[in-house]
């Protein structure tokens, strides 16, 4: 395959499209000249970029400068104008037919106000699509264009372009300057293995990776399966060992079933049962603590009798806001009372309100707001006396609808003061206020005698403003007073002397919630026959002295438990296992017997050495088993690793050889290019035994790396020399071109006449691309050309670029 043309559109300097470089397939030598900047490094850049998708040198000057690939820019770089197509078209032609490769780049949408990480250096080689195009129909699919690709020898030009093919007036020294084991891996190309040695290298790679994978924790390979299965197992077999060492005195027993709790799904209560070593010591722990409580029996039962009572035996809490849930027995005590009297509480205190609200009524003078009913119920009048009443006040209500205004509001006022003037009798009798001082206006008085004088005269002075019917009502109703009223009044604050205290009432309504569960306590100390006190007490102290008694009292009528046992029967839980297993039942507690249970123990305990033994035989068979195929495995594992070896030497000399094959190579280019040997001595490879450092020296003795010894001149001719020796073993299989960037500005004329004979005699059937600024170095490699009747084409960039800008 030779390059028949290259055209570019907005790519770099040519901002318009250049198609000036074309009809080249049959030229030997491809001459680019003319003054450096019009673009002949900008013409290897391109087709670079078209054969391996990106130009090399770009992203080693981003990393050199630093640039991070988060970095956002304004503009990319390449493109000349980004909101236009630009693109990059290489045809290549050869006796299969023609090629071109295209990598096109589609403008999209750009905010210009904006720098953006699309912009980055190191995206801009992603923003072109590749298209390829075999003999003027284009490849969709992208499948068919790698298998063209391939077919092409174009699929892997990206690894060994810039070793093979091209060398850049600036990097011209930079493969001689990488890292030992970085050129050996720029040269992974050269040492290909051929397919079927490959393949065989690679399934016996597979082969012991599936065998022994050391590196993977969790994708082990078999053996290291089998290794870890065989370890496992004689763990195992050494815990059933152990375990039938256990019940070996149970090797001949045969004991007899019997099911003890037929109701419950209890594992160890079964006939047939699975007992590994865990599940045998649970189900040995639990008949053992079902044992230890059949000994204990009758402790046992005192301990249930006496655990309710402990429960709610706590010391006095003495708070207002005691709560039921916390402190029952403290609760109980305190309000037992209330609430075993609590319709007797409720009746009473109803009663007391209504009374109130009569005594209110008397006193105020309020006789039409009077509930007779509530008077008649109790019995605080007769039936005769209260239809008298009935019908003076009927006669009030006449008297009232003819009086007068202004009657009508002495008449208030006298009641008014009327009534003020019984509270007043109250309160003196109470010593609450000084009797001599007038509770109207505060005036002062040297004894009540005389207030009462006073009172009564200004009192005439209102009544005497009244007219007929007023004074005629303040007489029916004075009357009613003197006859019934009075006496009632006396009768009311009588039955109001034993009240039900509102601090009382408000207590009750918050426990009555309990009423059940006070009951509940109450019937738990019957059975010690003790009651709760029935008279309610709000002396928190003598609450205290009660409740200490109450306890000292439930202490000494308790059943008596040893208090060693006591604790065991704490520790073993007693209390769920006498649910779990008795249902709480008395009677099924005492018909399992230790005799019962100590049956139990010695049948599981045979079972579980059958269970134990069987499993014993199984895992021993298991681990016989495991071990013949690990072995088997080890021994194929070994022969594996021995073939893998003999592999990994051949390869070894494989590539040995291909570089003992470039080394003459090197060392006569390197010659004829200098002229001479580098002070009388050659140029080596040196490698080590793995083939992983590759390094270039000039002596086997000292082994020091030619850059040491080397003038810069003399050292481009060297990578001048590799480069031919590279291309000369690997290039003309695949793409038989080679292209130099400027080479008179890194060797001297001298050195060029050994180049020029080298390409012209040596590299007749490659297509060379030669760039120079030189003219004479132009007219020397076309003399020498024509001289051999070799075709050649020159192209003056300067004049054709700024043909193309018109």
């Amino acid at each position: 395959m030779k390059i028949k043309s290259l055209e570019v559109k907005n790519f770099k300097l040519f901002d318009r499209k250049f198609d000036k470089i074309s009809d080249i397939s049959e030229a030997v030598l491809i001459l680019l000249n003319g003054p450096n900047g019009y673009g002949k490094t900008s013409i290897y850049d391109a087709i670079e970029f078209a054969l391996t998708g990106e130009i090399k040198r770009i992203n080693k000057y981003s990393d050199e400068l630093g640039v991070k690939k988060t970095e956002a820019y304004d503009k990319k770089i390449l493109i000349a104008d980004e909101t236009k197509e630009a693109y990059i078209k290489l045809c290549l032609e050869g006796v299969k037919g023609k090629i071109e490769l295209q990598r096109i780049y589609n403008p999209q949408k750009i905010n210009r106000k904006k720098a953006s990480k699309e912009n980055n250096p190191y995206k801009i080689f992603d923003k072109f699509e590749r298209k390829l195009i075999v003999d003027d129909q284009e490849i969709v699919d992208s499948d068919e264009e790698n298998r063209k690709l391939k077919e092409y020898h174009l699929d892997q030009i990206k690894d060994f372009y810039d070793t093979c093919c091209f060398l850049s007036q600036d990097e011209h020294l930079g493969f001689l300057k990488e890292a030992n084991t970085d050129k050996a891996t720029s040269l992974e190309f050269l040492f290909e293995i051929p397919s079927e040695q490959q393949k065989e290298a690679d399934r016996v790679d597979n082969l012991i990776e599936q065998l022994k994978n050391k590196n993977t924790k969790k994708d082990l390979g078999y053996i290291t399966k089998f290794e870890n299965e065989k370890v496992e197992l004689k763990s195992e077999i050494g815990s059933l060992n152990e375990a039938v060492e256990k019940v070996t005195t149970y090797k001949e027993a045969k004991m007899s079933y019997q099911h003890l709790f037929p109701k419950k799904s209890v594992y160890w209560d079964a006939e047939s049962m699975i007992l590994n070593g865990k599940k045998y010591d649970e189900a040995i722990g639990e008949i053992e603590k079902l044992m230890y409580f059949s000994e204990h029996q009758e402790a046992c039962l005192n301990y249930l009798f006496n655990k309710p009572f402990k429960d709610i035996t706590k010391p006095f809490n003495g708070s207002e806001n005691i709560n039921y849930e916390n402190n029952l027995l403290e609760y109980s005590y305190r309000y037992y009372s209330l609430v075993k009297d609590e319709e007797i509480i409720e009746e009473k205190y109803s009663a007391q309100q209504k009374y109130e609200i009569l005594k209110g009524n008397i006193k105020k003078r309020e006789l039409q707001k009077i509930n007779w009913k509530f008077i008649s119920d109790e019995k605080l009048l007769d039936e005769d006396m209260i239809t008298i009443i009935k019908e003076k006040l009927e006669q009030v209500d006449r008297l009232e609808k003819i009086q007068g205004v202004v009657s009508k509001v002495v008449t208030s006022i006298t009641e008014t003061r009327t009534t003020l003037m019984k509270y007043v009798d109250d309160a003196v009798n109470k010593s609450i206020i000084n009797d001599k001082i007038c509770p109207l206006c505060g005036a002062p008085y040297s004894e009540k005698q005389e207030l009462d004088q006073k009172i009564k005269a200004e009192t005439d002075i209102l009544q005497s403003l009244c007219d007929d019917s007023s004074n005629e009502i303040n007489k029916i109703k004075d009357s009613l007073y003197k006859k019934y009223f009075d006496v009632l009044l006396k009768d009311v604050e009588n039955k109001l002397k034993d009240v039900i205290s509102e601090s009382v009432y408000k207590e009750l309504q918050k426990v009555k919630k309990n009423k059940s569960n006070i009951n509940e306590i109450k019937n738990l100390l019957q059975k010690l026959s003790i009651k709760l006190p029935e008279k309610y007490q709000e002396d928190i102290s003598k609450v205290d002295k009660g409740y200490q008694d109450l306890v000292r009292n439930i202490t000494e009528k308790l059943s008596k438990v040893p208090k060693q046992i006591e604790l065991q029967l704490i520790s073993k839980d007693f209390i769920h296992e006498y649910e779990k297993y008795y249902d709480k039942k008395e009677e099924k507690f005492k018909s399992v017997t230790n005799e019962l249970l100590c049956s139990k123990r010695n049948y599981i305990k045979s079972s579980f050495y059958d269970f134990n033994m069987k499993l014993l035989s199984k895992k021993n068979n298991e681990l016989k088993k495991t071990t013949d195929r690990l072995n088997k495995l080890t021994r194929i594992y070994n022969e594996l690793c021995s073939y893998q070896s003999a592999i990994q030497d051949g390869i070894k000399k494989y590539k040995r050889k291909i570089i003992h094959n470039i080394e003459p190579l090197l060392y006569v280019y390197t010659a004829k290019i200098l002229q001479q040997k580098f002070n009388g001595k050659s140029i080596y490879i040196s490698t080590d035994n793995d083939m992983k450092n590759i390094k270039f020296i000039n002596s086997v003795d000292d082994n020091q790396d030619i850059l040491y010894n080397m003038s810069s001149g003399q050292l481009a001719a060297v990578s001048l020399s590799f480069l031919l020796c590279m291309n000369q073993v690997y290039a003309e299989r695949v793409l038989p071109i080679m292209l130099i960037d400027d080479p008179i500005q890194t060797i001297d004329d001298v050195n060029m006449v050994g180049l020029v004979d080298i390409l012209r005699h040596e590299f007749d059937n490659r297509q060379i691309f030669i760039s120079t600024h030189e003219q004479k170095l132009e007219w020397y490699l076309k003399y020498k050309y024509e001289k051999t009747g070799k075709k050649i084409k020159s192209f003056n960039m300067k004049n054709l670029l700024l043909q193309n800008n018109k």
